[in-house]
């Protein structure tokens, strides 16, 4: 995958609850996109800001537990897919051991399986043959008849070498990985063709949305990754703040993290190489 990778992955008790990313469709854009739900049905927490997203869910009876249960995972592997695939220098993951996301209710993943099935699904060749900047574009068609898959026909009709893989995922309420092995699916076939990505060298791709869908609200900006142009000073060892709780292992990453004070939570900056080494090292301390 093409582009700085940005995002943050929730750790509890060694776990991964949750991985979100600017670029990977969100659990709103999935279920919404696809229309499992509507836009209205999507809840806003702060009608009841002591109640999160999952149980308004839920108690609503919108989606059963496993359902929602499944998307979440699929978010987490299409977050993780985009980690192993950006080898960029500049790729900014941001640690949040601290932090709790509503999705550890119901999601907590091995990190060894979860990176096992990760690296499986981006060793695919279609991940390496479609970028998610690429803009697919229906072809006419050669003979009389072609034979689609159920999830094929809506990219297919929204491939008009405009949008790119990624909006079409976004669009379509898919994940990002079934998205780019469906494209490559429909080139195969010659139903479409890839148009190059338009360049953006320094300007990261923004996410798209379903028409009419209302985002939520944004999340404080990720810290931007250290300069590498002159050694910096070693910063000051963070403080942990009594009583919170932290998954095992994380004493090692607070001990090498610079403290941010913005929400008094300590973030942490790394390549995707560290997180990979950080996720194997929880898998080990599991056993």
């Amino acid at each position: 995958m093409v582009g700085n990778f940005r995002g943050t992955v929730f750790l509890e008790d060694g776990r991964i609850t949750f991985a979100e990313s600017p670029g990977i469709p969100d659990p709103a854009a999935r279920l919404v996109g696809s229309g499992r739900l509507s836009e209205d049905q999507w809840p806003v927490p702060r009608e009841n800001p002591a109640r999160d997203t999952g149980a308004l869910l839920l108690e609503r009876g919108l989606l059963g537990e496993e359902e929602l249960r499944a998307v979440l995972h699929s978010v987490v592997l299409d977050v993780l897919i985009a980690l192993l695939a950006d080898r960029s220098p500049a790729a900014d993951v941001r640690f949040a051991p601290l932090e709790r996301h509503w999705a550890g209710r119901l999601l907590a993943l091995n990190p060894g399986a979860a990176l096992a099935e990760a690296e499986r699904r981006s060793a695919l060749p279609a991940v390496r043959r479609v970028s998610p900047r690429a803009r697919p574009k229906a072809c006419e068609l050669l003979r009389p008849w072609a034979v689609l898959r159920r999830e094929h026909w809506p990219l297919l009709q929204r491939a008009d070498g405009v949008r790119t893989v990624r909006d079409l995922a976004w669009h379509s309420g898919l994940a990002l990985h079934d998205t780019i092995e469906s494209v490559d699916a429909l080139a195969h076939a010659g139903l479409c063709v890839l148009l190059p990505p338009v360049p953006h060298p320094d300007v990261p791709e923004p996410a798209a949305r379903p028409p009419g869908q209302t985002a939520p609200p944004p999340r404080p900006a990720l810290p931007a990754p250290p300069s590498s142009a002159a050694p910096a000073a070693d910063p000051p060892l963070p403080h942990r703040v009594r009583g919170a709780s932290a998954p095992p292992g994380a004493d090692a990453l607070l001990a090498a993290a610079p403290r941010v004070h913005d929400d008094e939570q300590p973030v942490f900056t790394a390549h995707p190489d560290v997180l990979r080494r950080v996720l194997e090292g929880l898998k080990r301390l599991g056993r």
